[in-house]
């Protein structure tokens, strides 16, 4: 399950920078847990997980779903400083989430990533 949750993160935050019209260059692997996209496509993945563990987000309207990415992008910021500052629980359990897999990938780029 981490390998493919790594490799997934890993290929969305690649397609990213593909597509993102002012990167000229992709960074290389050991450099990209340290860029804002990887961690966007991090808490993304951690979003998505959530949504997984209660049923699904079918039926939630879509202004719930665009809070929710708009609320991640706060997550990946706040993964470069000492905290989050807000009362949302679901909000502060992807943030939590994406600081220990941000220290574990720190620590150990060569075994997790694919």
């Amino acid at each position: 399950m981490i390998s493919k949750m790594m490799k997934n993160i890993t290929l969305l935050s690649i397609a990213m920078f593909r597509d993102h019209p002012q990167v000229t260059k992709k960074p290389p692997l050991a450099e990209l847990i340290n860029t804002f996209i990887f961690r966007m496509s991090l808490c993304g993945n951690l979003l998505a997980q959530e949504w997984i563990s209660v049923g699904g987000a079918k039926g939630v309207k879509p202004q719930k779903i665009r809070n929710d990415i708009v609320d991640i992008s706060f997550a990946a910021y706040a993964t470069y400083f000492d905290g989050l500052l807000t009362g949302d629980k679901k909000l502060l359990k992807i943030y939590g989430n994406a600081v220990w897999w941000i220290e574990r990938l720190s620590r150990n780029q060569t075994t997790i990533f694919p």
